[in-house]
């Protein structure tokens, strides 16, 4: 071979290999699901290929499959559940293609998963679903297999199945849970179980009721997944776990480790148990943001029995308001009504609990929904003389908690019977009431109030006689419908009572005088207008309507004396016919009143005369003057001639 030749064969050796790599890179950027369905099997059963059944769910599953291999991995999983399935690893990223199908418990295939090599396979119920929801109950078969046609490599993988919970939910009796083996103190089947969640608030506290029959050994939370960390990835919407983490590992910031050893690394919060029926609780608080993923894990000690769990991120309680009868009766059944409502998580349960023995025990009932978010419960009748507490407590799904609690006194029925001298009176009348009490009650303080139309109250307290009789009299002060309640409050024995009428006070009807000082009056003259009421209202204002021969109204207001009299003067401002008219607006007792109108005529003085009388006057007048002047000059001539 020449060296022309070799230089040119290692030329294009160069050549394929560079186009090799540029395909390769070119192939692991695609994210549409490779056409290679037809070479998974549409159907599996057991006697297909190589299986294993995983009893437990929540904990990694390392796969390692040479190229051309397969494996089944075979789930138990209910269709009332969702679970997050996903399947990442060393292989995320190489030149490593799996495959992946999911079988139902019939064997049928319902979906299969070939994205390109290097990408996360996620196996929701639809590809735009972050999580598995199986139609039925069953073993549920997932098909891994590394493709000999796409795949260059064998990297590990890790495929996790774990049950997803929802934040701010109750999860009663959900899990059954069974102490290690006495004998061999070996952990069983259910000694421990691993759930997922994922959140974005920061604080989490997950209370945890355990039964009597049960000793918890812990309970523990792991932070498995903080995407905006680079540990851990979000993918549509749920993060799956830095996988480091699900084999013990541990980030500096705290994320990962979750085991479920007696002796291994207890997360980053975690609650022991002492003794059987402790209660537990997991309060954590992290310095993460965004959507982050937790593991929690339960672990039994001794014994056996369910536990109740919540996963609480809102921690607002619920609204609650309670009523009761103001008096329960003894022998009489108490009807407790609660309005309860939680806008953030919804309502769970309310709970009416009672006890007749001062708290020793209690019984304890689910009050029944109605319309309107009202709940309503029963209290059986009780004995006569018996005390008996209840509490009220609303709890929503997040687990938070308001509680109201009362007590009542069972006591025999009393009645008050009262009546009034009379159903209608006027303003200034007096009323007197009467009335007693059965079973007869002496001595005993009967308050009767007296509400007047402006819900005004006055109260008066009486003593009932030796017949259990009682009175009072009072001056109501305003007209218009009165409520009087006699009532009394009771004692150890007898329930208070009460009982109301209605009296009618009417106005007192006013009369309103007017008089003026002249009939009629000269222009420039002053009138003086005087005039009474009565019944007398000291310092009622009367007003006074002026109406001028134009017909324009002047108004003037005059403040009556004690006695009811008032005068006013004024002088018109102009000639003609006026006309005056007082009025009364009238007040809480006393009813609106108006004289009569009265007229009168300002007339002008002597040059407002017609021309026509007014020149014969003046000469009338001028020749009176003139004649007494002449005679006066003969007078004094002869006088003087004498």
């Amino acid at each position: 071979m020449s060296k022309e030749t070799g230089y040119l064969l290692k030329g294009l050796f160069v050549i394929l290999l560079i186009s090799a790599q540029i395909v390769g890179l070119l192939h692991s950027s695609l994210v549409i699901p490779s056409v290679k369905a037809e070479e998974l099997p549409e159907q599996w059963d057991y006697n297909d290929g190589s299986w294993t059944l995983i009893d437990k769910l929540g904990l990694p599953i390392r796969v390692n499959l040479p190229i051309g291999d397969s494996w089944t991995y075979v789930f138990n999983l209910d269709n009332d559940t969702e679970y997050h399935i996903y399947f990442h690893g060393d292989w995320i990223g190489s030149t490593t293609d799996y495959d992946i199908a999911v079988y139902d418990p019939d064997g049928i295939r319902i979906s299969y998963h070939t994205e390109s090599h290097g990408l996360i396979e996620h196996l929701g119920t639809t590809v735009t679903d972050p999580l598995f929801k199986p139609e039925k109950d069953g073993e549920y078969s997932i098909y891994i297999w590394n493709d000999p046609k796409e795949s260059n490599d064998a990297l590990n993988g890790t495929l996790m199945v774990s049950e997803n919970l929802k934040v701010n939910s109750l999860y009663e009796n959900k899990l059954y849970m069974e102490g290690k083996d006495p004998v061999t103190n070996e952990p069983r089947f259910y000694t421990t179980w691993v759930y997922e969640f994922n959140t974005t608030s920061n604080r989490i506290e997950v209370p945890i009721e355990v039964p009597e029959s049960l000793d918890m050994y812990e309970a523990r939370l792991y932070l498995m997944a903080d995407p905006a960390r680079g540990l851990g990835t979000d993918l549509l919407g749920i993060p799956i776990a830095w996988e480091p983490g699900l084999y013990n590992g541990t980030s500096s910031s705290s994320v990962g480790g979750s085991n479920v050893d007696d002796t291994g690394y207890r997360g980053n919060v975690f609650d022991s148990g002492e003794y059987k029926g402790e209660d537990m609780i997991l309060n954590y608080t992290s310095t993460s943001t965004g959507n982050l993923l937790y593991h929690l894990v339960f672990i039994a000690e001794v014994g056996t029995g369910n536990v109740t769990f919540w996963i609480r991120t809102e921690f607002v309680k619920p609204y609650l308001n309670v009523s009761m009868p103001s008096t329960v009766y003894a022998d009489e059944t108490a009807i407790v009504t609660a309005i309860a409502n939680d806008i953030e998580s919804g309502m769970d349960k309310v709970i009416l609990s009672y006890s007749t023995d001062d708290g020793v025990t209690w019984i304890t009932t689910d009050m029944l929904e109605g319309e309107s978010q009202t709940y309503t419960g029963e209290i059986p009748g009780q004995p006569l003389g018996t005390t008996v507490l209840y509490k009220v407590e609303a709890r929503d799904n997040a687990g938070n908690k308001a509680v109201e609690e009362g007590s009542y006194l069972n006591k025999y029925q009393s009645q008050i019977s009262s009546s009034l001298s009379a159903s209608q009176i006027i303003s200034g009348e007096s009323i007197t009431v009467e009335g007693s009490i059965n079973p007869p009650q002496v001595d005993a303080d009967i308050v009767i109030q007296y509400s007047n139309p402006l819900d005004e109250v006055v109260s008066q307290t009486v003593k009932t006689g030796s017949l259990g009789n009682f009175s009072d009299t009072f001056t109501p002060d305003i007209g218009g419908v009165w409520s009087i309640t006699a009532s009394w409050s009771g004692n150890q024995v007898y329930a208070g009572s009460s009982n109301t009428t209605l009296l009618t006070v009417d106005k007192v009807t006013m009369i309103l005088n007017i008089a003026l000082d002249k009939q009629g009056m000269t222009f420039g003259d002053t009138l003086e207008i005087t005039g009474s009421l009565s019944p007398a209202v000291a310092n009622a204002i009367i007003k006074l309507y002026l109406s001028d021969p134009e017909g324009a109204v002047r108004t003037e207001l005059v403040q009556a004396s004690a006695q009811g009299t008032y005068s006013f003067k004024f002088t018109p401002d102009s000639k003609g016919s006026w006309t005056i008219t007082a009025t009364f607006s009238g007040d809480s007792s006393h009813k609106a009143a108006s004289s009569q109108s009265i007229p009168i005529v300002v007339s002008g003085g002597l040059f407002d005369m017609p021309y026509v009388l007014i020149f014969p006057a003046a000469a009338v007048a001028i020749v009176v003057v003139v004649i007494f002047m002449i005679r006066r000059r003969r007078s004094t001539s002869i006088y003087e001639g004498y």
